[in-house]
């Protein structure tokens, strides 16, 4: 199971040297410089855990004044052969058609700053320009931009990887207005209007940095060093190309005043292709009792000396995980389905028997149950054990995409999916449940509990929370779908086996996992029995996806 807050653990990050490559930065030409940060911030040259560098210019020792960049494509400009960026060419329409890209006009190096200087000629022409930096389209990888821009009304500075199909996502950060906050944007079609959104309170009038980690499996926004959020929902998994602008608003927005001009500016930017194998540095994490020891002893001055030893293996084939289905098939109302599940993968310091061979093994033994005793089900009883649950709910975010899609982006299947039950939280036996939906939903599912109030299970609650939760049950509750997540008795689970090596078989109580798995089995072939599906939410009453938050300690 996955949590939004941390562990009660203490986590142990053991220091030692760094290996850095020499970084295909750009050799400063000219003599030796003074003071090449001027924004109070070096440009960090290398490769870093888990990435590789590929780019690195912080505009050392050049010197290029407006009329330098002619010539430009984004290949390269022939007037700055030496300097590693290209540029739309002079004359295009800028994204709005309000503006022109005028890289010769707008584009300076003074004192080891790249300025875009946004203005309006007199001849009414307002003029800006977007930037591309010589290195390879990115499919995974990172940058790291030094910013800052004056707050000029009428523009707006975005930096965006753009896919090369110029179809699938698109991620932009920055992105806002000169005069207003900084924002990041994930968007699920290139220029479309689906997207999800990190806020900050920032402005670009200070310097900031900017840094975008793209994986296969999730994207991170990260300003001045602090995680505004992550996500793993619709991930681009198109190459990319980096474009650094300053053009004028969207949105409607009128033409630049005539008056209006300012500077974007920028200190220095650096790229990086995903390197997973990148050696890491070692991170042991200890229960609290051994944390609290090793703290306590140091209070008073003693020094503690702690020895590990740790033995890493690496396993470079089998990348793909697997979600292992089966079904029990249904009758008169086959093509719909009830789904139920846990998920198989685990943290690797214990078996994980809590988190979550254990719902694992509820799902399979429901649905032995329902075949010793001949069930018939009317519609189709299917069992999902989820692999990457706990990298980010990937098996189940992908298979409800391909099999259900979403309330915005149906699949043919969208309607048919009943409900989806999902036990997750340890050994612990089954107090209630909750369902994404309207309150209707909640009053059914409880109808299917009350059978076993002499267990104590007592009732069901609807939620509108379009949210991922904790576990798979969060994929399809983000799909809009009814997804079913259960309250449990703790039994250790958080105090003790969740994510630890103590997660092993004799955690379980065997007394309550039986009471789960026939109140499983009697849960979805109830659900499976019905004469109407669950009720939905309508169309223009479905609550909206949130603004994704920073989801740190999951």
């Amino acid at each position: 199971m996955r949590r939004i807050i941390l562990p009660i653990l203490a986590v142990l990050l053991v220091a030692v040297p760094s290996i850095i490559t020499s970084a295909p930065h750009r050799a400063a030409s000219g003599s030796t410089p003074t003071n090449w940060d001027p924004s109070g911030q070096a440009m960090p040259v290398g490769d870093l855990p888990g990435w590789h560098q590929i780019f690195a210019d912080n505009f050392a020792n050049d010197s290029y004044q407006l009329g330098s960049f002619t010539g430009c494509t984004m290949h390269g400009c022939s007037g700055t052969p030496s300097v590693p960026w290209g540029a739309v060419p002079d004359g295009h329409p800028d994204t709005s058609g309000h503006c022109v890209y005028e890289p010769s006009k707008t584009v300076s190096i003074t004192g080891g700053v790249m300025n875009i200087f946004l203005h309006t000629d007199p001849n009414g022409t307002c003029m800006d320009s977007s930037l591309y930096p010589l290195a390879p389209n990115l499919r995974y990888g990172m940058y790291s931009v030094r910013f800052r821009a004056d707050a000029v009304t009428g523009y707006k500075g975005v930096f965006l990887l753009w896919p090369v199909d110029h179809v699938h996502g698109e991620i932009d950060f920055p992105e806002a207005n000169l005069d207003a906050q900084l924002h990041g944007f994930l968007h699920t079609v290139a220029g479309g209007a689906q997207f999800q959104r990190f806020v900050s309170n920032a402005s670009w009038t200070s310097w900031h940095t900017a840094t975008l980690e793209w994986t296969p499996s999730k994207v991170t926004f990260i300003l001045d060093g602090t995680s505004l959020g992550s996500t793993s929902l619709d991930v681009p998994q198109t190459p990319m190309t980096l474009a650094l602008r300053g053009e004028s608003e969207l949105e409607g927005a009128p033409k630049p005043p005539a008056s209006a001009h300012g500077d974007l500016q920028i200190d220095w930017a650096t790229m990086y292709t995903y390197a997973p194998t990148t050696p890491q540095p070692p991170a042991v994490i200890l229960r609290n009792d051994d944390a609290g020891r090793i703290y306590r002893i140091m209070q008073d001055g003693t020094p503690v000396t702690v020895e590990f030893n740790v033995q890493n293996q690496y396993f470079p084939k089998g990348k793909t995980s697997y979600v292992t289905v089966a079904e029990i098939p249904g009758t008169d109302k086959g093509d719909e389905v009830v789904m139920l599940g846990g998920h198989l993968d685990s943290w690797t310091s214990a078996t994980g028997a809590t988190d979550n061979a254990i719902g694992c093994a509820i799902m399979m033994e429901a649905a032995r149950i329902l075949e010793a005793v001949g069930a018939k089900p009317r519609r189709t009883i299917r069992v999902a054990l989820w692999s990457g649950e706990e990298e980010g709910l990937l098996g189940s975010f992908a298979y409800v995409k391909n099999h259900f899609g979403s309330a915005e982006e149906p699949t043919k299947d969208f309607d048919k999916l009943d409900a989806y039950w999902n036990i997750d939280d340890g050994t612990g036996r089954v107090r209630g449940a909750s369902i994404f939906g309207p309150p209707a939903d909640a009053e059914i599912l409880a109808q299917y509990l009350q059978p076993f109030e002499d267990w104590g299970v007592f009732g069901a609650a609807a939620s509108t929370a379009r949210v991922e939760g904790g576990s798979d049950n969060g994929a399809f509750a983000v799909a809009g779908l009814p997804g079913i997540g259960t309250q449990q008795d703790g039994i250790e689970y958080n105090s003790t086996t969740w994510h630890t090596d103590l997660d092993n078989y004799e955690r379980i109580v065997p007394e309550d996992v039986m009471h789960n798995a026939v109140l499983t089995a009697a849960v979805v072939l109830g659900l499976a029995n019905r004469d109407q599906m669950l009720p939905r939410f309508a169309k223009d009453s479905m609550p909206a996806v949130p603004v994704p938050r920073s989801r740190g300690g999951q």
